[in-house]
């Protein structure tokens, strides 16, 4: 009985851990046929082509039917609105243990962060185990971002290996952005912003997981708001830009005010405030050129910052003097 036990459990984990695999769905799908033939013939294979009924084998097709259905709704990926930003988590472990520390102190604090103060602008999902093993590439990863409508999807690995003598999760991280096509140099340039905002390697210690994850997620969510600003940029969208780097600004200025300091690089301000103007400059120049409802307000906000950034640029003092006009003389 305890072995029958073990068994119908193992059988359950297997088909748990292989679910999302379309090979399970037809293994079902068989064993389902099999086990509705035999209760409807009541074992008697043989007698299968005359004992035959219509009832019988329209109830196994629906029976095969439902399972089907239940499959394609559970594996089925999510989808992001058009009004709002997705990102995807696809970080595969090598074991149960591994991946229930990670949910627990990584994922669901790395959706926090990312939402936070934005809950109207994020989608963040979580992908499936088997899914997230899939995914080892850039070319896994970009169809996933199309086929969902998302925009980043944050992809690695986490394991625990001994380092230094003491049991260390190894959380290898690598990021996706999907974006409007670019030309080789500007595509250069980005690829530089990446490497110099996401950290691609974190060693936490066992002992100090708690911490570790919290300073991987800071991390990784203020590097994922300045990429999706860069991608946002690059796909002529300036305005969303600008609101994500501010925010990504803001929040570094700010540590630094409290004495906190910033883990990350130390370039990562600089870059960003470089960006901000260019954000600000062309944000502007798109509202004033459509003249939407409210686009002086919005100009004064943009060129406020750009102003505040950088005081003598030359395309922010001729906005500027653009605005007054407009605002003086409407």
């Amino acid at each position: 009985m305890v072995e029958d036990v073990k068994e119908a459990i193992q059988l359950t984990s297997w088909i748990r851990d292989r679910w999302q695999n379309p090979t399970t769905l037809a293994l079902v799908l068989l064993a389902t046929l099999v086990l509705g033939l035999s209760l409807s013939y009541q074992y008697d294979l043989a007698g299968i082509a005359e004992k035959i009924t219509w009832q019988e084998c329209l109830a196994v097709l629906a029976t095969m039917s439902l399972v089907a259905a239940g499959w394609f709704a559970s594996t089925r990926l999510p989808e992001t609105p058009a009004d709002r930003i997705g990102i995807l988590i696809a970080i595969d472990c090598e074991t149960k243990k591994e991946r229930q520390r990670l949910k627990a102190d990584f994922i669901k604090a790395l959706q926090d962060e990312m939402m936070r103060g934005n809950h109207q602008r994020y989608d963040v999902h979580e992908l499936s185990e088997y899914r997230s093993r899939m995914i080892g590439s850039h070319e896994d990863a970009l169809p996933v971002l199309r086929r969902t409508g998302s925009h980043l999807m944050v992809y690695g690995r986490c394991k625990v290996r001994t380092h230094k003598n003491h049991p260390t999760y190894i959380l290898e991280l690598n990021v996706c952005v999907r974006h409007a096509p670019i030309e080789l140099e500007v595509s250069r340039q980005f690829s530089k912003d990446i490497d110099l905002a996401f950290p691609r390697k974190a060693l936490i210690p066992q002992t100090e997981e708690l911490l570790g994850f919290e300073l991987a997620r800071d991390l990784v969510g203020v590097a994922s708001r300045f990429i999706l600003g860069v991608a946002n940029l690059l796909s002529g969208n300036p305005a969303s830009a600008f609101d994500l780097h501010y925010g990504v600004w803001t929040e570094l200025r700010k540590k630094e005010d409290d004495g906190h300091g910033w883990p990350g690089p130390k370039q990562l301000t600089a870059r960003v405030a470089s960006l901000l103007v260019i954000d600000g400059l062309n944000a502007a120049n798109l509202r004033f050129t459509n003249k939407p409802p409210n686009y002086l307000e919005d100009m004064r906000r943009f060129l406020d910052v750009v102003q505040e950034i950088d005081p003598s640029h030359y395309g922010g003092h001729l906005l500027k003097g653009i605005y007054l006009f407009l605002w003086i003389f409407p």
